[in-house]
C-alpha cells in the first residue's frame, strides 16, 4: 500500500494512517529524538522565505502553515509535504510522540 492509499484508506474509515498500519507508540521515535523537533517558523526564516513562499513550494495552506508555526503538530502528510520543501527530515518538523499520545487519549 502506497503512503497516499493509505491516506485515502485511513480517511474512508474515520482513522489514521497509525491504526490502518498497527503502528504502536514504542514503533516510533524515542523521546530524545522527539525533543529535537525544530520550529517551522525558524527553518522557514533561515531560508528568508515568507510564509506565502513555504505555502506555494509546497502545497500546503498558510492557515495550517501558521498552526504548525505555532506549535500544532500538522498531519503526517503535511509534516511530510512541509518537510520536503524545506529539505529536512520529517522528523526535523514533526512530533510523532506527542501525536501518538492525542491519539491514544482520544480513544
Amino acid at each position: 500500500m502506497t503512503l497516499r492509499n493509505a491516506f485515502t484508506i485511513a480517511k474512508l474509515f474515520g482513522l489514521t494512517v497509525y491504526d490502518l498500519w498497527e503502528i504502536t507508540p514504542s514503533a516510533t521515535p524515542d523521546e530524545t529524538s522527539a525533543r529535537r523537533v525544530t520550529s517551522v517558523r525558524k527553518l522557514r526564516l533561515e531560508r528568508h522565505w515568507r510564509l506565502d513562499d513555504l505555502a506555494k513550494s509546497c502545497g500546503v495552506s498558510k492557515t495550517t502553515l501558521s498552526a504548525a508555526e505555532s506549535g500544532h503538530t500538522p498531519t503526517l502528510e503535511n509534516a511530510a509535504r512541509i518537510a520536503s520543501a524545506l529539505n529536512v527530515s520529517i522528523y526535523d518538523i514533526w512530533k510523532p510522540s506527542l501525536l501518538n499520545r492525542k491519539l491514544a487519549s482520544s480513544k
